[in-house]
């Protein structure tokens, strides 16, 4: 179970987090620049906490290994920009593999996820290309490091079989949410498991014809969304973009109207009526979010169908530690 720890979850993750199940932290994140350089913003002054050591310290002492997740983005016009200008320098994807696995030693941590996403159109050879190179870095100064990349559900723009393997990375990260958003027309889950529409087992399967099962992580949302819509149907007509919401949030929304489980999609959804604003008309709201029912069946699919594990982005969002918890607990610890 990989737990991704963003810069203000450092003490949640401290103080709450479960260590009986999480056997991964990474840590969001260190930020990859355009010169191959590592930025030195707050995810760097976070990084090298106080709060962050003990962290390490004390993921250490429960046997569970801390990674560096290295973002870039590439989503907007100038985020590809310097996508392009990194990944299409070989001096620049070198001094970003030594830089990264110098961090790797200093902190003494275990290992890289690298979370680039997507890839820059005609990128992909290059970016397999900085993760050989990361894997070299990291054998040289510390063997047997951990290493692993994220890919988004429609995954084409990577070269998942070429990025895995004895010369690069030890597994996939598959980022098993986001299906569904603000452009969503319809209602229905960030991380569907069925349905009509592109799914997380479509793409599992669209994975499995590049790489092994068990070089599969599939990551869960701790996160849903919330659009307003045209009426209180399954999966009813979007009438705006709507917003995430973390689970913790959506657990208090679903006691307060009332929760309904979609056994298509697999995931717990709210329709409500509210406000949008003060003085405003009431209108229908649709919640959809991965419960501890949602997120145990997820849990339960990957152990039987022999992935390598899971993840989750992000742990601070479950707000304390219960029924997601408990659900993680006996798909993964009971027999």
């Amino acid at each position: 179970m990989m737990a991704f720890v963003t810069i203000d979850q450092i003490d949640y993750a401290l103080e709450t987090m479960n260590w009986d199940v999480v056997s991964t932290v990474a840590y969001f994140s260190l930020g990859a620049q355009r010169d191959g350089s590592i930025a030195q913003d707050a995810g760097r002054r976070a990084w090298n906490s106080d709060a962050m050591t003990q962290l390490i310290e004390k993921a250490h002492a429960n046997g569970t290994k801390v990674v560096i997740s290295l973002e870039r983005f590439s989503w907007s016009v100038g985020q590809t920009a310097v996508s392009r200008a990194l990944l299409g320098s070989v001096e620049r994807r070198s001094r970003l593999a030594r830089e990264v696995a110098a961090e790797v030693v200093r902190r003494g941590v275990d290992g890289v996820n690298v979370d680039f996403e997507p890839i820059p159109s005609g990128q992909k050879e290059e970016f397999t290309h900085f993760i050989k190179t990361l894997r070299r870095e990291l054998d040289r100064v510390r063997p047997g490091a951990q290493l692993t990349f994220d890919v988004v559900g429609h995954h084409e723009s990577y070269d998942v079989a070429a990025a895995t393997g004895p010369d690069a990375a030890d597994a996939v990260y598959l980022m098993g949410y986001h299906y569904s958003g603000t452009w969503s027309s319809r209602a229905g889950s960030t991380a569907p498991m069925g349905g009509t529409r592109y799914d997380l087992v479509d793409t599992v399967i669209s994975l499995l014809e590049e790489v092994e099962r068990h070089e599969i992580i599939m990551g869960v949302p701790y996160y849903g969304h919330v659009w307003p819509t045209a009426g209180n149907g399954r999966n009813a007509r979007t009438e705006g973009g709507g917003f995430d919401m973390a689970v913790s949030r959506a657990y208090g929304l679903a006691r307060e109207h009332g929760v309904k489980y979609d056994e298509i999609e697999q995931v717990a959804w709210v329709p409500f009526r509210g406000e949008p604003c003060d003085g405003c008309a009431t209108r229908w709201f649709q919640l959809y979010f991965d419960d501890a029912r949602a997120s145990g069946y997820k849990w339960a699919w990957i152990k039987r169908n022999k992935l390598l594990g899971s993840g989750v982005w992000t742990i601070g969002f479950e707000g304390g530690r219960g029924a997601l918890d408990e659900a993680m607990e006996g798909v993964f610890l009971r027999r």
